[in-house]
């Protein structure tokens, strides 16, 4: 869990100041379909690009119910899971990475928690087989998973995991696009919590480990890759380094915190610390990252907020950030 870790450079979603009501995003278009057509950007002699929205939320594991953290006991997953879904209907993704989903929800080896998120979508969001599902023999749980909209996106090719150190994985989809035909690989990784100069060298292996992989993984399929997840660093004084951030710029990756045309209050971590009112040191440690290829339009932290306070059940420790970029195909 993450949770204990500042966030950085997170910015909001936030609801009106005078309602606890969620709100639209504003100047959020709603991804739908490309840009162009093929043929057209053919005439112009440039690459077609497919617009997407992608959303990282580490949900905060159900074993967290009941524990004093922040500013109060985190609530039962019975109170925080409408809650969370409040805030990724608000937000409309088409593809979330997730963290910290595998407990279970009732009996062992029944519903995960994300199981139990995907549920309560409404059948909107597909979850991608990425890990040996509990109903199976030899079953294992990653507790990194991807959702997808059914509506926009299938998978193709192989989905999966990779295992990139210290029993921290990264959950792997190939989607393409339903009606451009537009494909892009997506990742869900959540990696080593702790401070420190030594978490931090572990860290910054874990993300060379995940960049070898994934790699490697699209450019024998000639795609782009898109990174979701719970990175647990930032520049803040708790760490010596940013070792993801390091390994991400070393290979010529974006963060799209900074690449982002567009940002709005970033003065907010993108870990609450499940306190009622959020801490506002510019932090995050939950990083869309993205291969040099694909554009980034907006970056966002999605949040209810009434006079600098979170509205209702926190949901999670955890903000979700959602990114608006495109991608060539």
């Amino acid at each position: 869990m993450a949770g204990r870790l500042l966030g950085r450079w997170g910015l909001g979603f936030v609801v009106a100041a005078t309602s606890a009501a969620l709100v639209g995003f504003t100047g959020f278009a709603a991804p739908a379909g490309a840009t162009g057509s093929k043929a057209s950007s053919a005439a112009t002699g440039t690459a077609a690009r497919q617009p997407v929205r992608v959303m990282t939320y580490n949900i905060l594991e159900l074993s967290a119910d009941g524990r004093h953290e922040g500013s109060g006991t985190v609530a039962p997953w019975s109170e925080r899971k409408p809650a969370a879904v409040a805030l990724i209907k608000a937000a409309n993704p088409d593809v979330v990475a997730i963290q910290e989903g595998s407990d279970w929800v009732g009996r062992p080896r029944g519903a995960r928690q994300i199981d139990s998120l995907r549920a309560a979508l409404g059948g909107v969001y597909a979850l991608s087989h990425t890990e040996i599902s509990p109903s199976q023999p030899h079953f294992f749980r990653t507790g990194v998973y991807i959702l997808y909209k059914k509506a926009e996106y299938k998978p193709y090719g192989r989905a999966w995991h990779w295992g990139i150190g210290n029993q921290h994985w990264a959950a792997y989809q190939l989607l393409e696009n339903r009606q451009t035909g537009a494909r892009f690989l997506f990742v869900s990784t959540h990696l080593l919590v702790g401070d420190g100069a030594a978490d931090d060298r572990i860290r910054e292996r874990e993300t060379k480990t995940l960049l070898g992989e994934a790699g490697a993984f699209a450019a024998a399929h000639h795609v782009p890759v898109v990174y979701g997840g719970d990175f647990n660093s930032d520049h803040n004084a708790r760490h010596a380094f940013n070792g993801p951030a390091i390994a991400m710029r070393e290979a010529n990756d974006t963060d799209t915190f900074n690449a982002a045309k567009t940002r709005s209050l970033g003065r907010y971590n993108s870990a609450n610390q499940y306190m009622r009112r959020p801490p506002e040191f510019g932090d995050h440690i939950d990083y869309v990252f993205t291969s040099p290829d694909v554009t980034v339009q907006s970056w966002r932290m999605v949040m209810r907020l009434h006079h600098g306070h979170l509205v209702g059940v926190i949901p999670s420790d955890h903000n979700p950030v959602v990114a608006n970029l495109q991608f060539p195909y």
